[in-house]
């Protein structure tokens, strides 16, 4: 980032309106009235995220409350009670369980709503360098001081206050680099350009008179055409019913339904009772007088309603408030788990949807991408197919000795940066440390015959070794050109904390050191070129000479794995050009990528000699060993797309001065855009080349490494003219230019010339395999969805467990969606499996049996068939059979597809889990989302449910934390339904002795008291803190969460078994007591205190039977 660079803030509030927008500079306005500046109608740079402010906090939170029908139904039963006819309670009391309940709601989004405050003042009141015409000069401000229009300047690693347009840097290119990781949470940095034709040596902004048209404000972060895109981005607290509170909800309704019978048998009681007198004034305890109203129906119908506040209970207003509650512990529980933190990020578990934490006990099917959720993300560079040949590459270089053949040692120290390092011993077959070794070893792949030649080993740091800057063969200058694609082809940016001129020379001195340090030490070059036994049993000196007599590889199998060849490379030969000005070490370090790959790649470059040293936004300047610093010009960089799969960048040689196009990308992406060969030309190896690409790749996939293609293409000044009015005029639309430059990239990347293929590998993560067996044992269906090929998934696959030894593998290729469906009802006439229409497979009541022994493997273009109307119905059939699906070279679209077509159609608990901008689509989709903080930034995060820094932590989410939650609320819930419903019969039973009249024999502060504090503390230890197994056991044996994802411990009919053990309860308390009383002078509220106090204990005994795991915040509650 330059030191200092001025900005235009650009953002406010999103209004339906016209696309674009107009701005002036602020400071021409600045001595006018607010009224006469056009950039005041616009919101200024003040955020706002809390949801009251003190004035509109009590109405507005009322408001909110009273959404729910909860709340409505019992202010309507407060104010049933101000009824003279119906009135049950004292007037002054009736409203204190729902004031309490409201009131502790309110206190607690009040407590939400002052941490949102506290944070909005904290970054309106972070001050930037505003420029002020009254002082012709930048003043310190506030954020939220700042208008569109404003002037802004800032220096080195300052945080950038607004959506700002760049009118310049300090930078002579224009350039600065930013991070965007308040936004997306990537650190990487990218790149920023000053407006055409501004860029100058010095600004003024008195100078600066322009008006500026931009977009109106949106979401799209990584595009500006200027409330900010960050808080636009910001979704806030996810809201999301879970399975468990859809059947509570159910159950509340029969709730309603009970009280409304019981209220209904209560009036008609009442009339027959009425009806029963010839007189009306000679009923007991009434005075009903002569009054012609005081009828029996009458008199019914006012007791109906007496009913309805004297039995209001059993509909438990407490019980929202306390799941409310006990979801917010359990969010608390989850985020403070230890053993879901991970030091190495310094990131704990994060609970961001507050409301279905239950839901996680339930899960039936996972979803999860590979590429770094499943593995590290961190990429290792370790073989390449260059024009047909197989290298191998190693970051630490071994050094042939004369005594052994079977192994090489390196007793040199290795050298890098000029720092010493340990001896070190080099198998030729080195044994893998990461957890993809764990699982059994697939076949061994067909291995081909490979020359002992030597050109990549010593091709560029020869004397006469391919160059830019004069003519090569055309073999070697393919040599070149296959490095370049690796260093130039990319996003990566240079940053090296020193400036230029003093990095330069620190790292010349330290260069010729390193290089004369490395002669008399042998340094050797990183690559290794594999060999066939037979012409690797000598390494001497003669072994270069004898490269030009070997002969062309063949494709003959070799079942011997072939020892590397390594070669010496002696640079400080006559006629070298200047050294680079940085160190390898330097360089590596500096390497800002926004993917994994492309770091792996440039570096692998970096260290074999084809160096990235700098990159601005109109060139790259690399270095080469035979023509030291060499700058080519970008003429235009095509990034890379999940549709196009594949990344160009357009440049010119410097030898020729010809436009040539660098292309990487999916084999997919790129072999079927490669120029036809011409049968007449004899000279072209061309598909030599691809035949023996293809066979690397192959066996690079198989042994799970991650495989992209790179190829070039020379073009005319004829062709690159035409090519660039075409996109010109792309870049100039309004409308569809994001189609239009699609088709002008697609034109342009065709008719490319292979040059070999890269082998990257990304180490499946620690306790990955675990975590996948698990799930699987716990009966949960898990899919892969990846980009990947085939092979390489596969071999993942067999990796991480969810493929097993022995296992049925099904593996659907098909080009149309009727050949998908014809492999796909063979498969299930296989399997026994009878056909069911959709709707039936929707409403069935139970999950079928999954066969551990079926696994299905399918490609993105089969996926795409199976997704057909036509035939979904049946691939869900046969995915249901398996334990585990495999789908490769998927699209984030895709993903989304799946996951809906599952969750949907099947009715199933659905979990998605990404890292990448590319899963975002999927975790939104599945019924719970869970982002992985990795590589690949937060946005994955940021759309997600839960957040984890690791995939092994899943396996407690669900196992331990998805099984308490979903046992704590479950039991907990079923305990509040049971205690309010001895409440109210206990109230129910004294009406068969007082004439139906409504008349209660419990004094009005137990009625209160008995839901409230009496009864109210245990379910909300239980729903927090209580546990039936430990973690330990639950981790141990997955087995058991099938338990809760069954929902054994609330089915449909656990309701009714409490209800019917609370009417049983309710029964023995109450006739107990009435037993013990008559024939007594007991009097009714004596009466009633002896039956309210029974209930309580039975209450409080009831909930001790429940509890399974007793610590003293139980004994406290109870």
């Amino acid at each position: 980032m330059g030191n200092a660079l001025r900005c235009w803030p650009c953002h406010s509030k999103a209004k339906q309106g016209p696309a674009t927008r107009l701005i002036v500079p602020n400071f021409k306005f600045e001595d006018w009235p607010d009224s006469d500046n056009p950039n005041k109608r616009f919101a200024n740079n003040c955020i706002k995220t809390t949801k009251y402010s003190l004035l509109t906090f009590l109405p507005l939170n009322l408001w909110e409350q009273f959404h729910r029908f909860a709340n409505i139904y019992f202010v309507f039963i407060v104010v049933l009670n101000f009824m003279p006819e119906v009135s049950a309670f004292a007037k002054e009391l009736s409203p204190i369980p729902v004031v309490f309940v409201l009131a502790v709601t309110a206190v607690k989004d009040a407590f939400e709503n002052y941490r949102r405050y506290r944070s909005d003042q904290r970054i309106n009141h972070s001050r930037c360098q505003v420029y002020r015409r009254s002082v012709r000069d930048y003043v310190p401000d506030e954020w939220r001081r700042l208008w569109p229009g404003d002037i802004v300047k800032l220096r080195a690693n300052d945080v950038i206050p607004a959506d700002i347009l760049l009118l310049h840097s300090s930078d002579p290119a224009g350039l600065c680099y930013i991070e965007t990781c308040n936004i997306d949470g990537e650190t990487n940095l990218k790149q920023r350009h000053v407006m055409r034709g501004l860029e100058l040596k010095e600004f003024d902004p008195e100078t600066f008179v322009h008006d500026v048209e931009v977009e109106v404000p949106n979401t799209e972060i990584y595009k500006f055409d200027g409330t900010t895109k960050a808080m636009m981005n910001n979704r806030g607290p996810r809201f999301k019913r879970s399975k468990l509170e859809r059947q509570i909800n159910k159950d509340v309704i029969w709730c309603v339904i009970i009280l409304f019978v019981l209220c209904l048998f209560g009036a008609i009681g009442s009339g027959i009772w009425l009806h029963g007198f010839v007189k009306p004034e000679s009923v007991i305890f009434l005075s009903l007088g002569n009054d012609t109203r005081s009828t029996p129906v009458v008199q019914a119908f006012i007791n109906f309603w007496t009913y309805i506040i004297i039995l209001q209970a059993m509909i438990p207003l407490a019980l929202y408030v306390t799941v409310e509650f006990v979801k917010l512990g359990q969010t608390v529980y989850i985020n403070s788990d230890l053993d879901m933190y991970d030091p190495e990020r310094d990131m704990p578990a994060e609970c961001r949807a507050l409301n279905i934490t239950e839901d996680l006990g339930q899960i039936e099917y996972v979803f999860t991408d590979k590429t770094g959720t499943l593995t590290e993300n961190k990429m290792e560079f370790k073989r390449c197919s260059v024009l047909g040949h197989d290298y191998e590459y190693c970051q630490t270089p071994p050094r042939p000795t004369a005594d052994s053949q079977a192994s090489i040692e390196c007793r040199q120290p290795i050298l890098d940066g000029g720092n010493q390092k340990r001896d070190c011993d080099f198998d030729p077959e080195p044994q893998c440390a990461d957890e993809t070794c764990q699982s059994p070893p697939p076949p061994p792949p067909t291995t081909l015959t490979r020359s002992p030649t030597s050109e990549l080993a010593d091709a560029l740091a020869a004397p006469d070794g391919p160059s830019l800057r004069r003519v090569t063969s055309l073999r070697q200058r393919r040599l070149l050109d296959f490095f370049l694609v690796m260093a130039v082809c990319n996003s990566v940016v240079v940053s090296i904390d020193q400036p230029a001129s003093e990095s330069a020379a620190d790292s010349t001195a330290t260069s010729a050191t390193s290089v004369d340090s490395a002669v008399k030490r042998w340094k050797r070059q990183v690559w290794r070129r594999k060999a066939p036994p037979a012409a690797s049993s000598e390494l001497s000196a003669s072994a270069a000479v004898a490269a030009s007599a070997a002969p062309t590889p063949s494709l003959t199998p070799s079942p011997t794995p072939p020892t590397p060849l390594v070669l010496e490379t002696d640079q400080l030969s006559a006629g070298t050009p200047e050294p680079c000005r940085y160190t390898d070490a330097e360089l590596t370090k500096a390497y800002v990528a926004e993917s994994p790959d492309e770091a792996a790649l440039v570096r692998a470059a970096c260290r074999s000699g084809c160096k990235l040293v700098q990159r601005d936004a109109d060139s790259c300047l690399v270095w080469l060993p035979a023509d030291g610093h060499v700058r080519l010009p970008l003429l235009c960089v095509m990034p890379f797309d999940a549709d196009r799969k594949r990344m160009s960048v357009l440049v010119r040689d410097p030898a020729t001065n010809r436009p040539m196009l660098l292309t990487k990308g999916a084999d997919c992406a790129v072999l079927d855009r490669l120029r036809p060969s011409d049968p007449a030309d004899t000279d072209s190896d061309a598909d030599r080349v691809l035949l023996l690409t293809r066979l690397h790749m192959e066996q690079y996939s198989v042994a799970g490494l991650r495989t992209l293609c790179l190829a070039v293409r020379y073009l005319d000044e004829a062709e690159y003219a035409d090519w660039l009015a075409e996109y010109t005029l792309a870049q100039r639309r309004i409308q569809g230019r994001e189609a239009a430059m699609a088709r002008a990239f697609d034109r342009l990347e065709a008719g490319l010339e292979l040059l070999g293929a890269t082998g990257v590998e990304d180490r499946l993560q620690e306790g990955a395999a675990d975590t996948v067996a698990a799930l699987r044992e716990a009966g949960i269906s898990v899919w892969v969805l990846t980009g990947d090929k085939q092979e390489t998934a596969v071999q993942v696959g067999h990796a991480c467990r969810l493929l097993t030894e022995g296992q049925q593998l099904l593996t659907l290729v098909a080009d149309s969606p009727a050949e998908a469906g014809d492999r796909v009802r063979r498969w299930l006439r296989e399997l026994d499996v009878a056909y069911r229409p959709a709707y039936q497979i929707r409403q069935r009541r139970a999950r079928p049996a999954v066969r551990d022994g079926v696994a299905l493997v399918l490609d993105g273009r089969a996926l795409r068939h199976c997704l057909d109307e036509l035939v979904s119905c049946d691939f869900l059939l046969l995915a249901e059979q398996c334990s585990s699906v495999l789908c490769c070279r998927t699209t984030p679209s895709q993903k989304a597809a799946v996951v809906g077509l599952v969750k949907e159609s099947l009715g199933m608990q659905t979990l998605a889990i990404g890292d990448g901008a590319n899963d975002v689509s999927m975790i939104q989709t599945a019924d719970i989302g869970v982002g992985i903080s990795g590589q690949e930034g937060m946005q994955a995060v940021m759309a997600a449910d839960f957040s984890l820094a690791r995939f092994r932590f899943l396996k407690k989410l669900l196992l331990v934390h998805g099984h308490w939650c979903y046992d704590r609320l479950a039991r907990m819930s079923l305990y509040l339904f049971y205690k309010n419903c001895v409440y109210i019969m206990m109230l129910f039973w004294y009406q068969l002795f007082n004439g139906f009249s409504g008349q209660v024999n419990i004094g009005q502060v137990y009625q209160i008291c008995f839901n409230l504090t009496m009864t109210s503390l245990g379910p909300l230890v239980i729903g927090i803190l209580d546990r039936h197994l430990s973690a330990e056991i639950l981790m141990a044996n997955p087995v058991l969460y099938t338990d809760a994802q069954n929902c054994r411990s609330y089915l449909p009919w656990h309701f009714w078994l409490n209800i019917l053990d609370a009417v049983w309860q309710s029964l023995v308390v109450f006739f107990v007591a009435y037993l013990g009383a008559m024939d007594t002078d007991c009097g009714i509220w004596s009466f009633g205190d002896t039956v309210v106090s029974a209930g309580v204990i039975t209450a409080v005994a009831h909930n001790a039977l429940e509890v399974r795991g007793w610590t003293g915040l139980h004994w406290f509650a109870l």
